[in-house]
């Protein structure tokens, strides 16, 4: 019998993410500002790495966001520890400086802007 290994990480279906999905467009629906910010990604796709879960949304032409299955590179990749994510929501300010980034550093830049800027409260 050949040994089990653990996934290397877990890419929840499509419908998993739709609640994600619809806190973010609603954030993005009261603010005309990161409409405008993020418009100038349309098309492109984020990946956020949590350990082991992986997220990938994409920015669309109606400025709001979708989840991706796309295979092809994604334009930003944001990877952060689970532990941290009490750190993150603490001190939205320096959220990024608990995570790492690859890809294009302005997309990382505005969802970074969006990150401080949105706001979150119920």
């Amino acid at each position: 019998m050949p040994p089990m290994t653990a996934p290397s990480s877990f890419s929840p279906p499509l419908a998993l993410m739709a609640p994600a999905v619809a806190a973010i467009n609603h954030l993005l629906a009261q603010e005309a500002w990161a409409r405008d910010a993020l418009a100038l990604h349309a098309g492109k796709d984020a990946v956020v790495e949590a350990s082991t879960i992986t997220l990938r949304l994409r920015a669309t032409v109606d400025v709001m966001v979708q989840a991706s299955n796309s295979e092809e590179p994604a334009s930003v990749t944001i990877r952060l520890k689970l532990a941290d994510l009490p750190l993150i929501a603490h001190n939205r300010d320096r959220a990024f400086s608990y995570v790492k980034i690859e890809g294009d550093a302005e997309f990382a830049n505005t969802i970074s802007q969006l990150a401080k800027g949105l706001r979150w409260e119920a």
